[in-house]
């Protein structure tokens, strides 16, 4: 997507390499910004769920993002094909691939957390953006 806005916008005038930058920058901002409260349900699903470490995990992610709710399951049940309802959620984050879906971490970080929530945001605009 910011390849087609460089060739397409950007690339016939004469910019210095770090104005497109910026320009490239700002647009994918905005578009994360604008789209960031679509995200309302964000499921993750570990193999690990330790109740102590739970409520700490909640607090950190309500201070990263108010405005989500966010469920802690354990994955056990969805490989297992217990269940496989993600229609409520919005976004489902796991440390195991068990759908195309499904983005995967390795450990939880906030940081990385983040970068998913962006990335999901960025893709609802990129899809906005197209379906108009």
């Amino acid at each position: 997507m910011l390849f087609y806005v460089y060739k397409l916008i950007l690339a016939p005038y004469d910019f210095f390499l770090g104005d497109k930058f910026s320009i490239v920058f700002a647009l994918k901002r905005a578009l994360i910004e604008d789209n960031f409260s679509k995200i309302k349900n964000v499921l993750f699903l570990f193999n690990e769920i330790n109740a102590n470490h739970y409520t700490l995990f909640k607090r950190s992610l309500i201070k990263l993002a108010p405005n989500i709710k966010f469920d802690l399951e354990a994955s056990f049940f969805h490989k297992k094909n217990i269940l496989r309802d993600f229609s409520d959620y919005d976004l489902v984050i796991s440390d195991e691939k068990i759908n195309p879906n499904v983005f995967v971490i390795d450990f939880y970080c906030n940081s990385k957390v983040q970068n998913i929530l962006e990335e999901k945001a960025f893709c609802l605009g990129v899809n906005n953006f197209y379906n108009e």
